[in-house]
């Protein structure tokens, strides 16, 4: 699951501010690895497109069909191979199944594609590109328009873990346009778990994921994955757990209550400790997919909560 951030700066710090109402989604993956499905939410978590990822007996790539939100075909893109195995066209389809546009890929003798092409409706090739390649990844793109002139470049750096760091357009004679910088986060397994973006040296974004592990317990919510803050939804409510047991609840940068949290898995309860004693609460606990649910014993309150 993976949700995108405002960033919002407060006493010379970045912080993580308002969800943004794009670049929010989940992704499911196959036995093999492979993604299976993904999905694109707005701010509130609404389904706002789906995709089905679907492989040959091979194991490539064949068709992805996307369905809008109310499960209605909205494209089609199909994958279609060569006689090495290769995918050397990509065509796309409208929801009436009328060809939208193209992608024709051109290789050299291995199986990485060293350019390619955007082909129109008529045919008519509209841009194309070259790939440079640095071991598995391109460390170079250059763009061409219609007439195949040099257009822009974009440079690619990445870190130990392949994940780029350092993105930077240029012009034709690289005079820089562009530089987009990002900083991770990783779990224990090597994944990425946060990005902080920066445009011109300033925080643009901040991206943050939760991987359940196929190994895993799957939505069961432990002490170590409450850990950090939640965001109340459709309010500026919060609540910061932190790593010594102890608790800050809030309202936009306001304080309003402190103390100690206990989680009990078994019984599926959260308890809240108040310095101040009338504040203390327990409540019972749900996880869905993004969301933490804390409803009153009894059953009248519910609140909604997503991790910043």
């Amino acid at each position: 699951y993976q949700n995108t951030f405002s960033a919002i700066e407060k006493f010379g710090k970045w912080e993580i501010g308002a969800k943004k109402n794009y670049g929010n989604s989940s992704m499911t993956f196959n036995d093999e690895g492979y993604l299976a499905e993904y999905v694109d939410f707005n701010q509130r978590n609404e389904i706002q497109e789906r995709q089905v990822y679907t492989y040959d007996e091979y194991k490539i790539l064949f068709e992805v069909t996307s369905y809008d939100d109310g499960g209605k075909v909205k494209s089609k893109v199909k994958y279609i191979k060569d006689d090495k195995d290769r995918i050397s066209r990509i065509e796309n389809y409208d929801s009436e199944g009328k060809i939208d546009f193209s992608y024709e890929l051109d290789y050299a003798n291995g199986d990485k594609a060293t350019g390619g092409k955007y082909i129109n409706t008529k045919g008519n090739i509209v841009s194309s590109w070259k790939n440079e390649w640095d071991g598995n990844f391109v460390s170079l793109q250059l763009r061409y328009d219609s007439l195949n002139k040099l257009d822009s470049k974009t440079y690619y750096e990445r870190n130990g873990k392949d994940d780029v760091i350092i993105q930077k357009e240029t012009t034709p004679d690289d005079s820089v346009t562009n530089i987009y910088k990002t900083e991770y986060e990783y779990d224990d397994n090597g994944n990425w778990i946060k990005q902080i973006n920066y445009a011109d040296k300033t925080v643009d974004s901040f991206v943050t994921r939760r991987i359940v592990y196929s190994d895993s317990k799957g939505n069961k919510l432990n002490s170590k994955g409450l850990i950090g803050i939640w965001q109340e939804l459709d309010d500026n409510d919060w609540i910061e757990f932190k790593k010594d047991g102890s608790y800050d609840k809030g309202y936009n940068e306001n304080i309003r209550d402190f103390g100690k949290w206990e989680l009990n898995e078994e019984q599926k309860t959260l308890t809240f400790k108040s310095n101040d004693p009338d504040k203390s609460k327990k409540y019972s606990f749900s996880f869905e997919e993004q969301k933490l649910i804390l409803s009153t014993i009894e059953g009248k309150e519910r609140i909604e909560f997503e991790k910043r």
